[in-house]
C-alpha cells in the first residue's frame, strides 16, 4: 500500500459519524437545484453523484437486472438512482444510506413513484448491517465507497452478501500514488472522504476474492461535473460547498484524481 494516501485497511474509524454526514450531505452543499442544472431535464432523477440517467441506466444493463432480481444499494442517497433502476428493470432494492435525511427523502421519493412495496431504504453505517448470506443478486456503490474507510471490512461482508457469481459495481474516485499530501489532506477534509490510488483498489477487490469483470476509465468526468457546479454555484451566490467542488476541480485538471466503474464478481 501508498503510504502516500490513506490506508483503506486500517483506521479506527469504519466510515464517518452520522452525524458528519447530515452536515455534509445537507441540502445548502448539495442543492438539489445545483444537480439538476448539470445534468438538464430527464438525466436528473434525484442523484447526488457524477452520472446521468442514461448512465445509470447503462449500469443496469451491464449488471443484468431483471425483475427478479434483489439489489443493495450502499450510500443510496436521495434514492433516485436505485428508484429508477427499480422502475426500468422491475428489479426490488435495499438502500443504505448513513444521513438519516437523505432516507427521509428517498422513503418519500419511493412513495410517490408507488415503489414502496419493491424498495426498503434503511438509515445507518452500512458496516454495522448484518445481511443474511447468499442474499443479493447485485450491489451498486455510486460515489459512497470513498466516505468508507474500511472498505477491507466493506468487501468482505459483500461477498458474504451476494449470492454465488453475484456482481458488485462500484464508481469510484481514484487518487494517483504522486498526490501530493497537502491535496490529499484537503481533499479528505472538505469531500468527507478517505483517498486511495487505483492500485490499492485492485489490491483489495483481489483480497477479498472478487474477480474485476468490467473496468472503465472517465478522464474528464470530475473536472466537467465540477466546472457546471461552480458555475451553478457562481450564477446563484451559493458559498456552501464551494472548496469541496474547487478541490475536486483542482485536482481533476492537474490529472491527480479521475472517476472510475468496476463491476466485480463473487468468484
Amino acid at each position: 500500500m501508498n503510504d502516500n494516501l490513506s490506508n483503506s485497511n486500517n483506521g479506527n474509524r469504519n466510515s464517518l459519524p452520522n452525524n458528519n454526514m447530515d452536515i455534509f450531505y445537507a441540502q445548502s452543499n448539495h442543492n438539489p437545484e445545483m444537480h439538476k442544472y448539470i445534468f438538464q431535464g430527464s438525466e436528473y432523477i434525484g442523484q447526488l453523484d457524477f452520472w446521468s440517467a442514461t448512465e445509470i441506466k447503462e449500469f443496469g444493463q451491464l449488471l443484468g437486472f431483471e425483475c427478479k432480481s434483489l439489489v443493495l444499494d450502499i450510500g443510496s442517497g436521495l434514492g433516485g438512482p436505485i428508484c429508477y433502476l427499480s422502475r426500468t428493470y422491475g428489479c426490488n432494492a435495499i438502500g443504505v444510506d448513513a444521513c438519516l435525511q437523505n432516507v427521509e427523502i428517498s422513503k418519500e421519493r419511493a412513495r410517490s413513484l408507488k415503489l414502496e412495496q419493491k424498495i426498503s431504504f434503511l438509515f445507518g453505517d452500512i458496516i454495522n448491517f448484518d445481511f443474511e448470506s447468499e442474499k443479493f443478486d447485485f450491489i451498486i456503490s455510486i460515489d459512497s465507497i470513498v466516505h468508507i474507510r474500511n472498505r477491507k471490512k466493506l468487501l468482505e461482508k459483500c461477498y458474504n452478501w451476494l449470492k454465488p457469481n453475484g456482481k458488485f459495481l462500484i464508481a469510484l474516485e481514484c487518487v494517483k500514488k504522486d498526490t501530493p499530501k497537502d491535496l490529499i489532506y484537503r481533499r479528505n477534509k472538505l469531500g468527507a472522504v478517505y483517498c486511495d490510488c487505483y492500485e490499492n483498489y485492485i489490491l483489495l477487490f483481489k483480497d477479498a476474492k472478487f474477480s474485476i469483470i468490467y473496468e472503465k476509465r472517465y478522464v474528464n468526468k470530475r473536472r466537467d461535473f465540477s466546472a457546471s457546479a461552480l458555475q451553478w454555484m457562481d450564477n446563484n451566490g451559493q458559498i456552501n460547498g464551494r472548496e469541496s467542488m474547487e478541490m475536486i476541480k483542482v485536482l481533476s485538471e492537474k490529472g491527480y484524481a479521475e472517476e472510475y466503474l468496476f463491476i466485480i464478481q463473487k468468484n
